[in-house]
């Protein structure tokens, strides 16, 4: 099954005159609007458990004079703390994509964002059971924002990662071509797959976790499609159980 952005409209960036007819602008505007309502509503669902975390210990911890009950508490107000600055983090993330939209491209190679995308996600995830598959010999580079295609191949990588974390071994393939009159850079894996039949557009909602991995905030296809609509852009998402998962991103030419 496939989810692609192509229905989409596009953000009319504030205080910029728009072209489109009185009924286009009326159909963005609606757009706003349910994309803030529904990022207000997830948002609230994923920020909530660690608050109720802090005010349950708050008042325990006022209470009680047992060093056990204490120390458990702090860890877990700490860890509740932590939880809520990364979710914060991710909200602005997004919210900085749709504010500065005007990011200045520039020739940039697929292969340079991709060793530093790989750098960066060393770091955070063990590696030794990774195996990349790399080719960019079709398209070597792209005129395009270069912090959006990092970003970009970072979310599509890291979703492969986290998403498979139960597999002895990874194998992410990572290439770049031409298609008609698009460039595409497209990330597979071969990894568990996802029932899109089950979450249908819902994959794409800010803060959708669709992985077992609780750390997992589930911004990454928000991100992704925010970065679409601002430079005109498309991508798609394709996944069925047990089959892996192919995330492509259409640069239009």
């Amino acid at each position: 099954m496939i989810i692609d952005n192509h229905q989409n409209r596009s953000l009319v960036p504030q205080g910029m005159a728009s072209a489109s007819s009185r009924k286009d602008q009326r159909a963005d505007q609606d757009y706003n609007a349910t994309l803030l309502k529904t990022l207000s509503q997830n948002l609230n669902d994923k920020i909530r458990s660690p608050i109720f975390v802090l005010k349950a210990y708050t008042q325990l911890l006022r209470q009680t004079d047992d060093p056990n009950i204490i120390e458990r508490g702090l860890k877990l107000m700490e860890a509740a703390t932590v939880t809520i600055n990364r979710i914060m983090n991710s909200y602005n993330k997004l919210a900085d994509i749709y504010a500065n939209e005007n990011q200045e491209p520039m020739s940039i190679y697929f292969k340079q964002a991709f060793f530093t995308v790989k750098s960066l996600l060393a770091e955070e995830f063990e590696c030794d059971k990774i195996e990349y598959i790399v080719d960019f010999s079709c398209q070597s580079k792209i005129w395009f924002s270069p912090m959006y295609l990092k970003e970009i191949l970072s979310v599509y990588i890291s979703n492969a990662i986290v998403h498979n974390q139960k597999l002895e071994a990874i194998t992410i393939s990572i290439s770049s071509f031409r298609m008609n009159d698009k460039i595409v850079l497209q990330v597979k894996d071969n990894g568990l797959g996802v029932n899109l039949s089950r979450v249908k557009d819902n994959v794409k909602d800010p803060f959708n976790n669709l992985s077992e991995n609780k750390e997992c905030l589930g911004t990454g296809l928000s991100k992704v499609e925010a970065i679409a609509k601002v430079t005109g852009n498309t991508f798609t998402f394709e996944s069925d159980l047990g089959k892996g998962a192919t995330s492509s991103f259409l640069f239009q030419q």
